[in-house]
This record gives C-alpha cells, structure tokens and sequence, in this order.
C-alpha cells in the first residue's frame, strides 16, 4: 500500500476568529458567571472602601522688596541678580518647601489635634467622625514613637469610661487620665454642648505617632505653582473626611503666615530688645543726675540765674546733642564692624543700625538680613549647606559681609575726625565756663549733664516707638486667594473606572480559563484541529453517539451517524480506487479515541454493500471487540504470531449470505 507524507505546517496560525467566537458562545455561562461575580466583587469594593475627597486652595506669595532710594535698589538688583537668573522664580519654590516643611505641617497637626482620630466601628468597615465626638483623648507621654496606639471608649451608666487595649482594661472619670501599653492619656468630655448631651456610642481611638502622621499628611500634600509667570502656590490635599482636610489646610496657611512674620519681625525685635537695654541704663543715670541736680538748688538756695548762665546752659545743651548723637553713632558703628567680623556671627542679623544716616549702609544691612532669612528658610526646609540655593546665597552673604566692613571702616574714620573737631569745641567751651562764679558753674555742670542725659532718653524712647511701630506694621508676604474647599465628588475610588475594570475582569477571566483549558486540551475534538496542525486529509466526521451500544449501524437503520459512517465509505472508496483487496488500518494516539468503535461500525457498513468485509482486532492488550460482538477471543492474532494457530482457522462468521461479515480477535493477552 502506497503511504503518503505530507509536509509539517508551521508553528505560527493564523488566530481563527470564527472559532474562538464558537467556543465562547459555546461556554456562554462561563462569561455569565465571570461577570456576576466581577461585578459583585467591584460593588462590595465600592460599598465599603472610603471615598477619598481633593481639598484645595490657593495662596499668593507677594513680592514686598523694596529699596531706600534709587541707589539702594540698585544695589538690590546688584546683590540678588546672580540669585534670581540662577534660581528662576526661585522665591515660589522656597516658599513651596517652607510650606510642606515637618516644621510648618507639625505645628499645624499639632494645633488641630490630628494625632488623634475617632472612629465608630461597622460590622464591615470603621467610619471616622471629626469634629463629632463626645469624648476627646489626648496623648501626655508616647513611649512608643513607631506604632499606633488603639484605645477603645465606652461610657458607663454612671458617667466614667471605660478604656482599653489589648491587655488592660480601666475605669476612668472624665478629666482624669489612665495609662496604656504605648503611654499616659488624657480623657474629658467634648465641650460643645451638642455633643455633650448626645447619645453615646462606643468609639475606636487611634493615636498615633506625631512623626508619622506628618510623614502621611506630607504624602498625600501636593503643592503646584499654577503658571511659571504666576506666584500663586495650588496646594491639593487628598483627604477621606473633607472637613478634616479643610482645616487641615487653612491652619498650616495661619501657621505659614505666622512663620513668615516671625522672620519679618526678628530685625524689628533685636532693635527693641537692644533699646531697651540702653534705656533702662539711661534711664538710672537720669534719675542720678535729677537726684543731684535737685540736692544742688536745695543746698545752694539758687532761685534764679542770670541771663549769661542761661545762654551758656543752652549753648552746652546744644554741643552735647552733637557729642551724644557723634559718641551713638561711632559705638553702632563699632558694634556692626565687630558683628560682621566675628565668624560664629556668619549666619545672624545684624542686630540694629540705630542713629546711622548713611544710606549706602542701611541698603547693604537690609540686604544682609533679607539674604540671611532667606538662607533660614532654605535650612529649616531641609536643604542642607551644600544645596546649590544655599550656595549662592553664602556666596552673596561673604560679598555682602566684606562690603559692609569696608563701609563701616570708611564711616567710623569720618566719625572719628568729627569727633575730634566737637571735643576741641567742648574744650575751648569748659575754658569759658571756668571764668564763671563758682556756684553758677558748678550748676551748669549738672544741667549739662541732665540735658545729656534727657535727650538720650527721649531719643532712645522715639526709636523704640519706631520699631514697635514697623513690627506692628509687618504684614506677611503672601495672601489667601482661595481658602481650603472640597469638591462635592470624590476622586477615589472612581466607579466608571471600577465597573469598567470589572467588566473587562469578568471577560478576560472566563476567557483565560477557556483558553488554558484549550492549551491543556491534547484530544483531538474538531476537524479544525486536524486542519490546523496537518496537512492530513479529512475524509469525514463522526459526531459523538449517546447510544449505549457500540454497534449503531444496520441495514434500514437511519440517522445522523449511520449516514456520516456511509459518507466515510464512500469517500474512502472514492480515494482507493481500483486497489484489489483493500485493507484499512484504524490506530489513534492514545487509548478511549473511539478505534474499536469506529472500526466495527466502518465494518458493518461495508458489509452491507455485499462487501467480504473482515474485521481484525490488532490491540493484543485491551481488546474491546470480541466484547462488543460477544465472541471468543480466546483464539486470533496472538495465536497466530507465536504459531499456535494457521491462519485458515482464526476467523469467525458474524454474518454471513447477503451482507457477510468476519471477525478475527486478538487473542490471548500475552
């Protein structure tokens, strides 16, 4: 018998859409159920997940630099040009950092009490209440600083609480305090009479580490610059109790603003504190010299003085005004050139310029300590000495501190000269006074020095009222354009986003077990999968019999599948030909594929075209056929290949005349 070879497909095919969609429609309810449950599975997520809100605001950063005159903003420019080409809208981004500073977010948790959150437990999920509760706790002393501490809160019949965690349980008055694993709390009542008197639930209490909390609020705080022309700042907090979060927002702008001004008013505040330390000094010596000046007149019985004394009273007044106002001006002088020399002094402000007229210097002192809170703020948001803003801005301070030196020297040697020409008019003026009576000179004396005296006083009292004044007069540097608020729908979870995920869930999933169930699959089940993996030819389809028997051909028998068994042989017979005695083999791949089913039926169908038609079993270790048609097997092929049988005697008639048909068995199992 001739055999034919046909060539191996390749390993990529072609997706046949047909077919998936078939096996798809096929399993329906498998896609049906996948989809309840997706669906299932995404509303009990969105049931019980809290909804997560955006709380936004917005906050404008003010630009107040401002010169003396023309010359001093010049300077200015000169002095933070190099700071502002590098830094860009450098100014914004500082003033971002202080905003989401530990320092900055701390104080604002620690002023709402965020550390502390109540909750009322569901059968499923816990809800928050803010602002609601009838109980507040609050934390004295944490021995722990990682983890958090749950208490647990019910109220008695007679008006105590009952705490607990996991290992103890108290009794507690309110306003009183207990202790836990995690350290010292405080309870008392809710002072808002609304709450007071309302219905008492029990309550969850987390307290947990000030740390952490301002590690999260961090994290879920984005701040943005709305354009890169623009210097207003979007903050965006994400927040499950809306509320919450507002607050939240608008106390760490009140505590931004209240930093901001702290840093504005530290040169107003070194000023006064320096003032009045010369007044309460100057202050004593007056009262010394009025002291004296009152035991004089007593003693000398002194009711009126002559024209001459009174001029040469005023005339010393005078002079001493110029020596107090010369003497003020060098010690200032001598106080800044030795604060800006000293290097542990590197990093302060200069304390106070009072009395001092030159404008140049007042503009590169106001430029100093403008630059020096610029460098704190960069050091408190965590930028440390070696940040590239930082840099500049120590560069800018050295050229700074050198420029003041050479200034102040240059002002000290004119202050100098000056001194020198009013002590030689002091000294020509005490000749005059010497040729005076006694009395009258010795009263001179001590009004002179009252006078002195008077006019410090009073001069150091206006500068101290200024300096109130402009620390008074500070105003922060930013501006609320938009206080906190909440939109009305949450931005997670999103249900379109999650039902869409579900539905694509429930499809793939079924879609996926079909196609590893079809990857697992090695049975031959269509005559697609013979198509699609060789180039074998298909003769015909035997669809699955329901029957029980194995035999459902007959003569005058119809149906389906005695009609596909003659559709096979009249193909085969179409293929084969004129080939005399023809002999076709039946095999499969492995056991339970339908051979014997399919070669005996093959078998009665051609014995009923009139055929001599015998069927050989050829499976020596699990014959089926003999069982089938109720034969012996006890004689057939393995007799006849171990030579125990000839040939003429192994077959047996199963019909004989008209439509005859021959069996051979198997044989004894070897």
């Amino acid at each position: 018998m001739e055999v034919t070879s046909y060539p191996e497909l390749p390993e990529e095919q072609a997706i046949d859409l047909r077919n998936i969609i078939k096996k798809s429609l096929h399993h329906w309810y498998w896609f049906v159920i996948g989809l309840l449950i997706a669906f299932s599975m995404a509303y009990a997520y969105l049931r019980y997940t809290a909804p997560v809100y955006q709380t936004e605001a917005e906050l404008l950063i003010k630009d107040d630099k401002g010169g003396i005159s023309t010359s001093s903003s010049a300077l200015q420019n000169d002095v933070l040009g190099q700071l502002s080409m590098l830094a860009g809208n450098s100014n914004v981004q500082n003033e971002m950092a202080i905003l989401s500073s530990r320092t900055i977010v701390g104080r604002a948790i620690r002023d709402l009490g965020l550390q502390t959150s109540y909750f009322i437990k569901g059968r499923v999920k816990s809800k928050e209440i803010y602002k609601k509760t009838p109980v507040l706790i609050t934390p004295v002393f944490l021995k722990d600083s990682v983890h958090t501490q749950e208490i647990n809160v019910a109220l008695n019949p007679d008006g105590s609480y009952t705490v607990s965690d996991e290992h103890h349980t108290d009794k507690v008055e309110p306003g009183g305090s207990f202790t836990l694993d995690n350290g010292i709390f405080l309870i008392r009542r809710n002072p808002d009479p609304l709450l007071t008197d309302s219905v008492f639930r029990q309550i969850t209490v987390t307290v947990t580490p000030l740390s952490a909390v301002i590690s999260q609020y961090q994290k879920d705080l984005t701040l943005t610059q709305t354009d890169k022309a623009s210097s207003v700042i979007q903050m965006t907090l994400k927040t499950t109790v809306p509320r919450k979060g507002e607050d939240f927002l608008n106390m760490l702008i009140r505590e931004y603003t209240l930093a901001a001004l702290a840093d504005k008013n530290k040169t107003a505040a070194n000023t006064i504190a320096f003032v009045d330390g010369r007044l309460d000094s100057v202050s004593n010596d007056l009262t010394g010299v009025e002291n004296k000046l009152q035991q004089f007149l007593s003693a000398s019985s002194i009711a009126n003085l002559d024209e001459q004394s009174k001029v040469f009273v005023d005339q010393a007044s005078q002079l001493d005004q110029q020596i107090l106002q010369q003497q003020m001006q060098t010690a200032v002088l001598n106080q800044i050139l030795e604060y800006v020399s000293r290097p542990e002094k590197a990093h302060n402000l200069v304390p106070s310029t009072l009395g001092i007229p030159d404008p140049v210097l007042l503009a590169l002192v106001k430029n100093y300590n403008e630059l020096q809170l610029r460098r704190t703020q960069q050091i408190e948001a965590g930028a440390g000495p070696e940040n590239p803003l930082v840099t500049v801005i120590d560069q800018q301070l050295d050229k700074l501190r050198n420029d003041i030196k050479v200034n102040t020297t240059n002002l000290l040697h004119a202050a100098q000269d000056a001194g020198a020409k009013l002590q030689q008019q002091n000294q020509d003026f005490s000749a005059r006074i010497r040729n005076v009576p006694k009395v009258q000179r010795e009263y001179i004396n001590i009004k002179r020095q009252q006078d002195i005296k008077q006019t410090l006083y009073l001069y150091l009292l206006q500068k101290r009222e200024e300096a109130a004044i402009t620390e008074a007069a500070n105003v922060s540097n930013s501006r609320i354009v938009d206080p906190a608020h909440t939109g009305l729908t949450p931005i997670a979870p999103k249900k379109q986003l999650i039902y869409l995920a579900a539905f694509l869930l429930g499809l793939a999933l079924p879609g996926g077990l079909l196609y590893l169930k079809e990857l697992l699959n090695h049975k031959v089940s269509s005559r697609q999968d013979i198509e699609s993996q060789t180039q074998a030819p298909v003769y015909a389809e035997i669809g699955h019999s329901k029957d029980r028997g194995p035999v459902i051909v007959a003569s005058g028998l119809q149906g389906a599948i005695p009609e596909q068994f003659r559709n096979l042989r009249t193909n085969l017979s179409f293929v084969l030909g004129t080939v005399p005695h023809k002999v076709i083999m039946i095999t499969s791949s492995m056991g339970g594929e339908g051979k014997s089913f399919i070669s005996l039926n093959l078998a009665i169908t051609y014995s009923l075209m009139g055929k001599r038609t015998v069927l050989v079993d050829m499976d020596l270790r699990k014959p089926k056929l003999s069982g089938y048609l109720g034969l012996d097997h006890r004689a057939g092929v393995s007799n006849y290949l171990s030579g125990q049988l000839a040939a003429e005697d192994m077959g047996q008639a199963i019909q004989e005349g008209k439509d005859p048909l021959y069996f051979i068995g198997s044989g004894p199992v070897p």
